[in-house]
């Protein structure tokens, strides 16, 4: 152990030498990738070798006992805002690239880089910071954190961070995670004063198909959401700033992003969040299938099952608004953990969330005990994204329920197994638009519940202004699925 503290007291004193001394020595060769290293530039940075980091290894880090700082991957706001960063620095020729077209769209963005990179790339830093961009603690970078020691863990960030500021004369408040799940590195990123640990909620690539960048670009936006890519993935900037554009989005800079957060309630927090449980005695309660409403009056219920990009659901409550209706939506919620503030903007226009699990199982070919945990899952999710209990109800995936499985949600606390009677078929290919509204017409009755969809790429919202229009012409109203269960 004196060794090993001899070793580090020598780095350290050699660091302090190295900031007096000539420093346009070129950077350390980096044997894995030497093809754009900035030869020229000059920096501070320490450098260190495998005897270094050896050495750190053995000094003994208390584990901190504090609160462990934030992780965002989304921060809780209803903004039209999301912030973008990238995963490494290189070279200045390549980082010229991506900076021009970041300041093209007048976008600001953090810039996460480990120490190899800013020994490799000094120029590219310093490009990337005279640019008006932050620069982040990377130093987890292709690391397997399972093989290392919390001291280790605590050494490379530590080092990271006095690197940067070396560069900058501050301190990163950041540090990019490869996951959200090790909270080791969140309770040495605030033992360290770091501000959050950020771990995005989408990772993006470019492609040499356009089509698909520009696919890839509408579905990551995401209000209060953290975007990553590569530099040498620039060419997917301009597909980003479109699809932001079209839906009124706007990029800001990772600080202003954490400022709007308004902080979310974990589940166990939230008041009612326990009204749904796994239930192994499936028997014990009978299930209400809701399948429609028997009444004279002319009015349905219109439905929303699964699960969309913003701009697809922002499309469909647009329209709905239009009509002044409110439905309840039937959440799948696979991908809401990727964007759960849109599902709090549901509620926030006046609809009603309810449940239609998590991975879309058949509830005719799976067991009472896998549909329970997906379903519960599923709830933990939609209650947590709309920060309140949703609907204590239940819709299966196609339309399917066995008695066992029925019982098995009724269990948990369904106050309704949600069913309908008139599927729109908005997401057959094979209809036209005018086949979806002539199939609600022909089959649509008083009391019915019409089932539509909100998935990208399908009909409902090129018809759905067609669907309402009609059935208005023909004397229906619009209801709440709980305006009928609720009497």
């Amino acid at each position: 152990m004196r060794k090993s503290l001899n070793v580090v007291l020598m780095g350290i004193i050699l660091f302090v030498l190295s900031a007096c001394a000539d420093d346009s020595a070129e950077p350390s060769e980096d044997i894995h990738n030497t093809r754009h290293e900035d030869t020229t530039a000059e920096t501070d940075i320490e450098e260190y070798d495998e005897e270094d980091l050896e050495a750190a290894a053995d000094v003994v880090v208390e584990e901190y006992d504090g609160a462990p700082a934030d992780t965002y991957d989304v921060v809780y706001t209803l903004d039209e805002v999301l912030a973008l960063t990238f995963d490494g620095i290189q070279s200045k020729e390549e980082m010229t690239r991506v900076l021009d077209a970041l300041d093209e769209h007048q976008l600001t963005a953090t810039f996460f880089a480990s120490v190899e990179q800013l020994e490799m790339y000094p120029e590219g830093v310093a490009e990337t910071i005279d640019r008006g961009h932050e620069i982040g603690n990377n130093g987890l970078y292709g690391i397997a954190l399972d093989v290392l020691n919390y001291g280790e863990i605590h050494h490379r960030i530590k080092w990271t961070n006095e690197a940067i500021e070396a560069f900058t004369g501050e301190s990163p408040e950041f540090i990019h995670a490869p996951n959200d799940e090790d909270e080791r590195v969140k309770k040495i990123a605030a033992q360290l004063d770091m501000r959050s640990v950020i771990s995005p909620v989408r990772t993006l690539s470019s492609s040499e198909d356009e089509a698909k960048m520009a696919r890839d670009a509408g579905k990551a936006i995401a209000r209060g959401g953290v975007l990553s890519m590569d530099p040498e993935d620039e060419e997917l900037i301009p597909y980003l700033t479109e699809a932001a554009e079209a839906v009124d989005f706007e990029f800001v800079s990772l600080d202003e992003l954490l400022e709007m957060d308004e902080g979310r309630k974990d589940f166990e927090d939230i008041e009612g969040a326990d009204a749904i449980q796994v239930n192994s005695d499936i028997w014990s309660v009978p299930p209400v299938l809701h399948h429609s409403q028997p009444t004279e009056e002319r009015e349905v219920a219109l439905t929303f099952d699964d699960w969309a990009s913003e701009a697809t659901v922002l499309e469909v409550l647009d329209i709905l608004d239009a009509y002044d209706i409110k439905s309840t939506f039937y959440l799948k919620t696979l991908e809401i953990e990727k964007n759960p503030n849109l599902a709090r903007v549901l509620v926030e226009r006046g609809h009603e969330v309810a449940n239609h699990t998590h991975s879309h199982p058949d509830a005719t070919t799976i067991t009472p005990e896998a549909l329970q945990e997906d379903v519960y899952e599923a709830h933990r999710i939609i209650t947590e994204a709309i920060q309140e209990p949703p609907a204590l109800y239940f819709r299966p995936p196609f339309g399917r329920i066995d008695e066992q499985n029925a019982h098995a949600i009724a269990a948990m606390g369904y106050e309704a197994i949600g069913m309908y009677d008139l599927s729109s078929y908005d997401w057959n290919e094979e209809y036209t638009e005018a086949d979806v509204v002539n199939r609600v017409m022909t089959n649509v009755q008083p009391g019915s519940v019409i089932v539509m969809h909100i998935l990208d790429d399908i009909h409902t919202p090129a018809v759905l202004d067609d669907v309402i229009e009609a059935l208005q012409a023909d004397g229906y109203e619009f209801v709440l699925t709980s305006d009928w269960l609720d009497e």
